[in-house]
This record gives C-alpha cells, sequence and structure tokens, in this order.
C-alpha cells in the first residue's frame, strides 16, 4: 500500500498536522511529520549544494513532493520528476510541476539523455543491495551525456548495509522496501569500476554525505 504517497496528498488537500511513521526491521521507529516533504528547497545545506550541481536536461529521481524540482524548474533547467508514488504523481502536477513520470529508476527509460540525474532525501538506498547499486551505476553511464553527473546522498555507515524498513499512516502498513545504506568508500570504489569519478561534496558531522559521481 503506497501510504507515503497518500500521506503527502493528504498534507497536500489541507491536513498539515499528517504523521508518518517510520520502522524498520531492528524494531525502531520514529514519527516523521509530512511537513517536511514540504520545506523550503534550501532548508538543508545539502540540499543547497545539491541543486547548486544541476546542469542540464535533469532527472530528479524519487520526487516526492517536489520541493527541488519546482526549484529547479524556475530556475529555467529542462526538469522531469520521476516517482514511483502515483499519488505522489498527483501532487507533483497539482503543484506545478510541468514534467512528471510515474515510474522507478529501475523500469524508467528514455530516448533522450539526462546531463545529470539528482537523487536526495537518500533515495539511493531503494537500489536495496550492492548488486542493484552496480547495476544502477551502469543504468546511470547509460543514461547520462558524455559530461553528465549523477548527485545523491546517503550515510557514511561503516560498512555498507542493507536492511528492511516501512511506513505507516493512519493504522495503515506500507509496502516492505529493502533499503540500503552505502558508505563514501564503497561509492569510490564501485563508482570507479563503473567509469566514473566521484566527488564529496558535503559531510555532516552525523555521516551524512553528499556525492557527485561524473563520468570519466
Amino acid at each position: 500500500m503506497d501510504v507515503f504517497g497518500l500521506a503527502l496528498l493528504d498534507y497536500h488537500e489541507g491536513n498539515e498536522a499528517a504523521i508518518l511513521q517510520s520502522h524498520d526491521d531492528s524494531g525502531f521507529q520514529f514519527e516523521l511529520p509530512v511537513s517536511v516533504f514540504y520545506r523550503s528547497w534550501d532548508f538543508y545545506e545539502a540540499d543547497r549544494v545539491a541543486l547548486e550541481r544541476c546542469k542540464g536536461k535533469t532527472l530528479d529521481i524519487g520526487a516526492g513532493a517536489g520541493m527541488h524540482t519546482l526549484e529547479l524548474q524556475k530556475r529555467g533547467i529542462d526538469v522531469t520528476a520521476l516517482d514511483s508514488s502515483e499519488k505522489a504523481c498527483t501532487v507533483l502536477r497539482n503543484r506545478g510541476v510541468a514534467q512528471v513520470v510515474h515510474g522507478n529508476i529501475q523500469n524508467y527509460s528514455s530516448p533522450e539523455k539526462f546531463d545529470t540525474w539528482l537523487l536526495l532525501g537518500r533515495s539511493i538506498g531503494l537500489v536495496s543491495t550492492i548488486e542493484g547499486f552496480r547495476e544502477f551505476l551502469s543504468k546511470a553511464a547509460n543514461g547520462l551525456s558524455s559530461n553528465g553527473r549523477l548527485i545523491f546522498n546517503s550515510v557514511d555507515v561503516s560498512v555498507p548495509s542493507s536492511r528492511k524498513m516501512w511506513f505507516s499512516y493512519q493504522g495503515m502498513k506500507g509496502t516492505e522496501l529493502n533499503w540500503f545504506d552505502v558508505n563514501i568508500e564503497t561509492v569510490g570504489c564501485e563508482a570507479a569500476n563503473a567509469g566514473f569519478n566521484i566527488q564529496v561534496l558535503h559531510l555532516s558531522d552525523d555521516g551524512n554525505y553528499l556525492v557527485e559521481l561524473t563520468i570519466a
């Protein structure tokens, strides 16, 4: 069940008190106000840095409620929002995003190459495993232009790890997902194997980081 999209849509339609519950298979859970997905695009320094690096034709992967897409669109960038949630896509269109695609990066294809792939909100976790990460990098290498860039954030864990996580909302449990956290060292090794150079753009005290991979 797409409880994430339902929560986004509820907030968009006026329920500003909407709260998601985030869970994982270790028993950890916390409340996540849906308002965080409607925050200003420049609330976090990493987001500000990331958007400054977006150039040319851009694909915002896992666009959510569209805070980053809308800012890039305002800057005159040719940006497409991609999200696997149909309800999130409804929110994106209603908020004025001009180009919205319902789907995920694994099954998305475009006849044109992009200059930038952008994944914020640690959406890289949806690759699920190290094998999924390698497949993702291979797809990026084929889907980006010769001077293209891939920008994403994650957390610098000691070793790459997968866990099951899910959201619940108003008593409804969402689909369980395999979530992958990948450290900077592993990103560097896998990026080099896939033909990318890596640059760390931002690293927070809590280990959250932002990287840019460019085609070597």
